[in-house]
């Protein structure tokens, strides 16, 4: 599993699944490149602003680069409460559900009746045969 422990981690992984270089990356995010990779490398930590240029050239909340908690879709392991907020103020997040972008939070009947239609037991209820 790859060390998601520092900013610069965090950017470069997002950089290769991107499928960016350094460079191609530098150039989107108005910043230098040798800045970029002293950042990646963890000997630089820019300012608020700078990070906010990287994250929406990588098109990515300013928070993914930020935040260290793990998410549904991180690389870190286990949920926590986040994760867990995550997926019942957007259920979005949550693949196979086929609801696409929504942003909003879902009602838990409507989340229910998603799930029973991918034939998900929830544990509510009388178990499926």
């Amino acid at each position: 599993m790859p060390d998601e422990t520092t900013l610069g981690a965090r950017i470069r992984r997002i950089r290769q699944e991107r499928k960016l270089t350094q460079e191609q990356l530098a150039e989107r995010a108005g910043v230098g490149s040798e800045m970029l990779s002293k950042t990646e490398q963890g000997r630089r930590y820019p300012r608020l602003p700078v990070l906010m240029r990287i994250a929406t050239a990588l098109d990515v909340p300013l928070s993914e680069l930020v935040d260290t908690h793990p998410r549904l879709n991180g690389a870190q392991e286990g949920a926590s409460v986040l994760a867990l907020r995550d997926a019942l103020l957007s259920p979005a997040v949550i693949t196979g559900l086929g609801l696409g972008d929504t942003a909003e939070a879902m009602a838990a009947g409507d989340l229910q009746a998603a799930t029973d239609d991918m034939g998900l037991h929830t544990g509510r209820g009388t178990s499926r045969a």
